[in-house]
């Protein structure tokens, strides 16, 4: 922890999902990591660095409660809202053209509806917004990849490899989208 406060001096140390931090345990390392963060915010004759602590809003609450030195050190609070459908929508669709996908537009229409279902179905304590488009992306790649391989398709099908059908993006009425740690592409 020592490292990372010194690499961060003259910039931002950012430390997503910082309440893992809190633990009712006294052993818990997390404590260690807030009581540092409090002795460089308490020392006013050498802070040069900004620290950013982000997570989801109540468990930041239950973070910030766990010590007062918190509250007092970290008076600003900002909250944002989850994006839109329309920002996720474009989210998505960066991500296919980031890697050079192409959607039919019959597969565009499929995503936006998968998109507006788990949209409409997200949990606001788990809700990740655009890591949500991210592991939709990566279902949609894993369908994708299934989909050429039982169809036969080769590097000579290469428009064919890198085209979105419907077929590959989930159907809209599945609970919450996310690729398992047992899912693989590649060999087993």
């Amino acid at each position: 922890m020592n490292k990372i406060l010194e690499l961060a001096q003259g910039g931002v140390l950012f430390i997503d999902e910082a309440y893992l931090l809190s633990s009712s345990d006294e052993r818990d390392p997390g404590r260690v990591v807030i009581q540092m963060l409090l002795d460089i915010l308490a020392d006013q004759s050498n802070r040069d660095i900004a620290i950013v602590l982000a997570g989801y809003p109540d468990k930041m609450q239950e973070l910030l409660a766990i010590n007062p030195g918190l509250t007092s050190r970290f008076p600003n609070v900002f909250y944002f809202a989850d994006f839109n459908l329309q920002e996720l929508n474009f989210i998505a669709k960066a991500n296919f053209e980031k890697y050079g996908y192409n959607l039919t537009d019959e597969a565009e229409v499929q995503l936006e509806k998968c998109i507006k279902e788990a949209y409409d179905r997200r949990d606001p304590q788990t809700w990740g917004n655009a890591r949500e488009m991210h592991n939709l992306y990566e279902a949609v790649i894993l369908r994708h990849a299934q989909r050429c391989v039982a169809e036969g398709l080769t590097l000579e099908d290469v428009d064919l490899l890198i085209t979105i059908e419907p077929e590959d993006i989930p159907i809209p009425n599945i609970e919450h989208i996310t690729i398992t740690r047992t899912q693989k592409i590649g060999f087993r």
